[in-house]
């Protein structure tokens, strides 16, 4: 479920951006970057991946 919630805000976000936004080629870039550069972070080191941490932000994301 994780996995399918970040894939899912991911599309979203894109979707939202390229339609009501601007109709601007490659501004899809912006929003994989982000998503790309938080796996990187979370992964680079055992100390930034919390377990229960994440959890936490994922609860309050899905509410909201």
């Amino acid at each position: 479920m994780l996995a399918l919630s970040a894939s899912a805000t991911l599309l979203g976000v894109t979707n939202h951006m390229l339609r009501n936004i601007a109709a601007i080629p490659l501004l899809w870039v912006l929003p994989l970057s982000l998503y790309l550069l938080s796996f990187i972070i979370c992964f680079d080191n055992p100390r930034w991946y919390y377990r229960p941490a994440w959890y936490a932000l994922f609860a309050a994301a899905s509410c909201g």
